[in-house]
Order: C-alpha cells, then structure tokens, then sequence
C-alpha cells in the first residue's frame, strides 16, 4: 500500500501554490515570506512502479462538467453575481505547498463522503456528463435531501496546463526500510482558466498520485478551491 505523510523539509516550494490558484492565493503567500515549506512525501513499495513509469495519458476536456449541490452541501454556493465569492466554494482553503494538499490522503479523504466533516475539503466534485450527475441529484433526493440541483458549468475558458508539485519518492521494503530516496517533480494533468479556477481529473490522481481507484469515479473531476458564477451557465432544480 502506498502512504503518503508531511516532513519537514529544508527546500522552499512556495512557488507551486502560485501556480495552483494564482488569482486567490499567490498574494496571501507571498505575504509570508519567512514560512517554513514542507514537501510532500510519498512512500512506494520497492516493486511498485515508480512515477516514470505511470501513465501519463491526457485526459480529454469536455465540453461542460456538471455540479450537483444540494442544501447539506459542504461545498457554499452563492448566487450573487456581482459578488467575488459568487459560484461554488470549498470548505477548506490551504495556504501551503501544492503537494501537501494535492495529494493521495487529501484527495481519499474527499471522495470518501464520511471523512468530510472530520477535515475541510478544498475540493469540488463534478461530473463530466449530466447522466451521471443526474444519478447522483437522485440518490440525494431518495436520501432525502432537500434544494437539490445540477449546475452546468461551461469549460471554453480552460487551457491544459499540468501541475508541477514536489515530491520527496521514498522506495521502501515490505517491512518499511526505506531503501532509496528521490525528489521528484509529478506533473499532474489539470485544466486551468486565466482567473486560476483549476480542475483536475481523478483518472489522472489515480494514475498519478497513487490514489486507490475504488475511490471516486471516472467521470468525476475535482475543482480546487473554488468554481465563479461565470461558469455557471444553468441550474436545474431536480
């Protein structure tokens, strides 16, 4: 099984937290000049195939993804328009080195819905077709949940720029000896607007950040932070 855990680390990476979310972070980060940066660090079987070797196939862009929100959301969402927080925002924000959030336990820990009060998400779920969402606005219904909707949220705006995030590969026995130690750049396929809204395929977290592939689904996509009204281009009440 592959783990993953914060160290310290005497390297500073506060420039992947610019390139995460440009418009909303980069200038509260860069306010803290003197923060001492960790580095992700992932832990790999010895026979297990490393980074390198991993797919690295690039997810097609659809033309809409599809958010389905409901009133027990975690995820607020604000109609006002002319409002900056306006659209669908995460419950948890992170001001740290990108691969201390973006990574195998903080993205297990959203796709499973249990774990999401005992941590604030940065994620946003969406799917990439309405069958799907549609199926998901149903069983919240039938949970009874109330307010459900599906949110059309058009993706003309995205560009393919991945993720560079800094990782420390520790290559371990089965016992846990770790045996070799590399720093390592993942690069992480992910679609970017000019505001900074980001999204991120899980297809490509599995293939890439080791997360289990019995979490999630492949049609769903993981919004960091946060999705503007602008993007939004219908709603349907289900």
């Amino acid at each position: 099984m592959v783990q993953q855990r914060d160290r310290e680390s005497g390297g500073s990476y506060a420039r992947d937290i610019c390139r995460v979310l440009p418009s909303r972070v980069s200038k509260i980060a860069a306010s803290f000049p003197s923060q001492a940066y960790r580095v992700g660090i992932i832990a790999i079987p010895f026979k297990r195939k490393s980074q390198a070797t991993m797919s690295q196939d690039i997810e097609a862009l659809p033309s809409a993804f599809y958010r389905v929100q409901h009133h027990r959301s975690y995820t607020v969402f604000q109609r006002e328009s002319d409002h900056a927080s306006a659209g669908f925002t995460s419950n948890g924000h992170y001001l740290m080195n990108g691969s201390l959030w973006i990574n195998k336990e903080k993205i297990e820990s959203h796709l499973v819905w249990k774990s999401r009060p005992l941590e604030p998400s940065p994620y946003i779920s969406v799917f990439d077709n309405l069958d799907d969402a549609r199926k998901r606005a149903q069983l919240h219904s039938e949970q009874g949940k109330r307010r459900v909707f599906i949110a059309r949220i058009e993706t003309s705006s995205l560009r393919y720029k991945p993720l560079d995030l800094q990782f420390q590969i520790e290559r371990t026995t089965t016992d846990g000896k770790i045996v070799k130690v590399e720093h390592r750049t993942v690069h992480l396929p992910a679609w970017v607007a000019t505001d900074g809204t980001t999204f991120i395929p899980v297809k490509a977290a599995w293939q890439n950040l080791w997360v289990d592939r019995m979490k999630g689904q492949k049609s769903e996509w993981l919004a960091l932070d946060h999705i503007p009204m602008s993007m939004i281009t219908e709603i349907q009440k289900f």
